[in-house]
């Protein structure tokens, strides 16, 4: 079953973490690492960063785009992709140029699960590829904000979307069904899934009168 966590304040740091110069002032929303050695970061104004050993130093990219870059995920060593507010960016030359491939859609989110097939997600949209980002195809049936999304495979994916909903499909995007929803206006901000049962829902809103963070988890791939 789902079951809901309204966390309203939280205090003290992990003496495990370390921060790192970035390089730029910009705010930074995605992180994505190939390796050990090679990651990337994107943020604010068209930031994209790359790093080559483990984060210790930061160089700027040439991203091609002012937007904000709110996700980015790479398929090999050379080929990456990243989402804004103009659409789909690509690289193929490991992060260091980069070119708009699809200027159609705001895109909030992209994440591949296999080397051919990828999902991007943004406003009223998902996008869909089987030929590792050559094309993309729109999904039928999804309407409002997605914020965030999760591919277990090329058929199971899940969606967060505003006012507490969350959508599921089985069959690639075909058909969606509101496994959570409507509820309190809270958005969900990240899906993650351990396995095809058990999974989370991480956001926040108002909910009970008060502003909170909310944490979610199914046993039962989202049915309750």
């Amino acid at each position: 079953m789902f079951l809901v966590f309204f966390v309203v304040y939280c205090c003290g740091f992990s003496q495990s973490w370390v921060k790192q110069e970035s390089g730029t002032t910009e705010d930074l929303y995605s992180i994505y690492f190939l390796n050990t050695d090679t990651g990337f970061a994107s943020g604010s104004n068209g930031t994209i960063i790359k790093t080559t050993d483990g984060g210790s130093s930061w160089a700027t990219a040439h991203s091609n785009t002012t937007e904000r870059i709110s996700s980015l995920h790479f398929t090999n060593i050379q080929t990456g992709f990243a989402v804004c507010g103009s659409g789909l960016l690509k690289t193929t030359d490991s992060g260091e140029n980069w070119f708009i491939q699809d200027s159609a859609s705001w895109l909030t989110g992209i994440r591949f699960i296999n080397q051919d097939t990828g999902f991007a997600c943004g406003s009223g949209i998902i996008l869909k590829t089987t030929d590792g980002g050559n094309t993309w195809v729109r999904q039928p049936g999804i309407s409002g904000t997605v914020i965030s999304f999760f591919a277990a495979d090329a058929d199971v994916f899940y969606i967060g979307s505003d006012y507490s909903y969350i959508l599921k499909t089985i069959n690639g995007g075909i058909d969606w069904d509101v496994i959570h929803g409507p509820g309190f206006p809270v958005y969900y901000y990240g899906l993650h899934f351990m396995n095809p049962d058990t999974g989370y829902a991480a956001g926040g809103g108002w909910a009970m009168g008060s502003e909170a963070g909310i944490i979610m988890k199914t046993t039962d791939g989202g049915t309750s």
